[in-house]
């Protein structure tokens, strides 16, 4: 069993933060999950020999920029980058890959807003950021879909974690719902749609101080950002995780989404 754990980065302003990352770590569970979670448990016990933590998470924002328990009057610049160097070498150390997706937000946005009709009700500005987000998770799992097919063990299957994130968790669910749909592949009449074939269960959602491993997925997504937005600070970071990045998913798909009964409303005959 794969566990799949799924983050993303670049949800803050779109000028400062113009790509939008979403990273799937590839679990072993049965070989790797208590040896990463003793390695987040020593680190901890490292950095903070006084406090009392059960599980520690070092949000890579919070250590990067000085926030959080990384105050900088109490962590160097120095000292932080040595922290975040000890947790970007986690998945070459334990051969763990990272399926990644990239999206340019500005770019995308305006594909979006073309498509849809400008007069529909609702927020639309709401509901583009919301399908653009989803979009990108549901891109990297197309990606651990792909890389599982061809490396893991046959019949070995994988379970998505993802953050609990509001603005997406419903809509990636529908997504979700829709490519692990059990139908029947003969009935299935557009090939060119994405069906997991190695994805099983529901996806689960999951806060960082739930879920700790989410955290492998959060470095990752963060350091790639900043290396898209070309800041040099982060390229010794980049050099280690960079050859645990797979961007590969084979052909290019469509994503189709289930829309629940509930969702649907009875058609207005009054003309008005």
């Amino acid at each position: 069993m794969r566990l799949v754990y799924l983050d993303e980065a670049g949800i803050g302003d779109i000028v400062r933060e113009p790509h939008l990352i979403v990273t799937g770590a590839i679990i072993d569970a049965d070989r790797q999950w208590k040896e990463l979670e003793a390695y987040y448990r020593a680190l901890a016990r490292d950095i903070f020999p006084n406090e009392p933590f059960d599980r520690f998470v070092f949000h890579a924002k919070d250590v990067f920029h000085g926030a959080g328990y990384f105050k900088r009057e109490n962590f160097s610049r120095h000292d932080r980058m040595r922290i975040l160097k000890r947790l970007a070498q986690v998945p070459a150390m334990f051969s763990i890959p990272i399926a990644v997706t990239a999206i340019d937000r500005a770019k995308h946005r305006d594909e979006l807003l073309a498509a849809r009709n400008p007069s529909a009700n609702g927020n639309l500005e709401r509901s583009v950021r919301v399908l653009s987000h989803s979009m990108a998770f549901v891109r990297t799992v197309h990606k651990v879909d792909y890389w599982m097919r061809r490396h893991a063990a046959p019949n070995e299957v994988a379970m998505l974690i993802a953050e609990d994130t509001a603005q997406v968790k419903e809509a990636f669910a529908m997504f979700h719902q829709a490519y692990t749909s059990l139908m029947d592949p003969a009935d299935v009449e557009d090939e060119l749609h994405f069906r997991a074939e190695s994805i099983v269960d529901n996806v689960h959602f999951a806060t960082k101080s739930q879920s700790t491993l989410l955290q492998i997925a959060d470095h990752a997504a963060f350091i790639v950002r900043r290396r898209l937005s070309n800041h040099a600070d982060v390229a010794e970071l980049y050099n280690l995780i960079g050859p645990q990045l797979r961007q590969e998913s084979g052909a290019e798909k469509s994503y189709a989404l289930h829309v629940p009964v509930s969702y649907l409303k009875p058609v207005d005959e009054s003309g008005t």
